[in-house]
């Protein structure tokens, strides 16, 4: 299929160029689709045939558009789903911390670290909760609640961020026994590690639904 399908195909692809694996599924399931209304209008020269058939399916801007759409309110959900994990593990290292560091005074830098690590987890559980509770039947379904979903989860972030950044602190003052340093730390890096996904994800959805938005426009 060389020529104006060929070139269409292109267009497509570019136009999802934001996730690779979309652009590649996505423009399988044109070509397949095209090769089809081609071969049924045999009669016709290749050059008319194909141009019906991209006739037929459509603006290549529109369809990018719905495929994007709909992987809009997809990541959104599996946004909810990192941020869910990200309690998890930040609230089972967090209670490691404290059974582990608070025997003996093993919090080396006063009293401020372990406050921040606990409120700044109960700041972020209240703003995830408190949003998922607003937007649970928004989520996905438009640009606007998409929008709002990235913007609670940012400050979700945030909150999660001051807590790690408080617990890490706590082990690096802490002089607790070697293999309960280790297991602190490993907990800690575990907490690092989701809230950098958490980051990712938070970053891909909002260019996702810049590009939506401007595919939508044209």
């Amino acid at each position: 299929m060389a020529g104006l399908i060929e070139r269409y195909l292109d267009a497509l692809e570019r136009d999802l160029d934001f996730d690779r694996r979309l652009a590649r599924r996505v423009r399988a399931e044109c070509a397949d689709h095209l090769a089809e209304a081609v071969a049924a209008q045999a009669g016709l020269p290749p050059e008319a045939a194909e141009h019906r058939a991209i006739a037929r399916m459509g603006p290549h801007r529109a369809i990018a558009a719905s495929f994007a759409h709909d992987m809009l309110g997809r990541r959104a959900d599996r946004l909810w789903l990192t941020l869910l994990t990200t309690f998890l593990a930040t609230f089972l290292a967090m209670r490691l911390r404290t059974l582990g560091l608070a025997e003996a005074g093993a919090d080396g830098i006063g009293s401020l670290a372990p406050l921040i690590d606990r409120y700044g987890f109960v700041a972020a559980l209240a703003i995830g909760c408190g949003g998922w509770l607003s937007l649970r039947r928004r989520t996905g379904r438009d640009a606007g609640g998409v929008r709002a979903v990235a913007l609670v989860a940012a400050a979700t972030l945030a909150a999660l961020g001051a807590s790690i950044g408080a617990g890490l602190a706590r082990v690096a003052a802490a002089g607790a026994p070697d293999p309960l340093t280790l297991a602190i730390t490993a907990g800690s890096l575990a907490e690092c590690s989701l809230l950098l996904w958490l980051m990712a994800q938070v970053q891909a959805l909002r260019r996702q639904l810049r590009r939506v938005e401007a595919l939508m426009a044209d």
